[in-house]
């Protein structure tokens, strides 16, 4: 799978997915709060969502999400895809509130992606709508 195949469509929801994904990879505990506020089927990128999907499951199990427990269940692309939003993460100084941040972020794009006027895509973007909602 090539890593974020939408994150150019929808630019600003790649974003906040990938703050919060990086948020829970460096804080699992987050997930307790996470899982009722968004459901991994909310995201709207590919890849984030499948990551999101795997993360919530392996969380669900009691089963860790540390690097080591994911490297055999990703490409090695997809892996530092995932390690790059970890790191990136350790720089965001109150998590629990950009958590939320994100959280309103994805849902408020998921809500205008339901909302966008088909005949104004070009093939590629409207290809990636059909993508979206198959995963979604």
């Amino acid at each position: 799978m090539r890593v974020d195949p939408q994150r150019g469509l929808h630019e600003a929801a790649a974003r906040a997915e990938a703050r919060l994904l990086g948020l829970l990879l460096r804080h699992p505990d987050f997930y307790i709060k996470l899982r009722d506020k968004l459901q991994a089927e909310e995201f709207v990128t590919p890849f984030n969502r499948e990551l999101c999907l795997k993360l919530y499951a392996r969380l669900e199990e009691g089963r860790g999400i540390e690097p080591e427990f994911l490297s055999g269940v990703f490409s090695q692309q997809e892996m530092d895809e995932a390690m790059r939003m970890r790191t990136l993460a350790e720089e965001i100084e109150n998590p629990l509130a950009e958590m939320e941040g994100c959280v309103l972020k994805i849902l408020e794009e998921r809500k205008a992606m339901e909302k966008v006027n088909v005949t104004q895509l070009d093939e590629e973007a409207y290809l990636g709508l059909f993508e979206g909602m198959r995963k979604g």
